[in-house]
């Protein structure tokens, strides 16, 4: 955090991304897997 105000917020920036990007993803991965393993427990509309 001492490195945002000297102006390089990029530091953060891109671990702050690959994290967020790898929860998405195993949660997407999560709910596939589950809807695979039983398919009737969530309903389809």
């Amino acid at each position: 955090l001492d490195a945002l105000p000297t102006g390089i917020w990029w530091t953060a920036l891109f671990p702050g991304l690959a994290m967020t990007l790898m929860v998405v993803g195993l949660s997407l991965f999560g709910e596939g897997l589950s809807e695979l393993i039983n398919p009737r427990s969530h309903s389809s509309n």
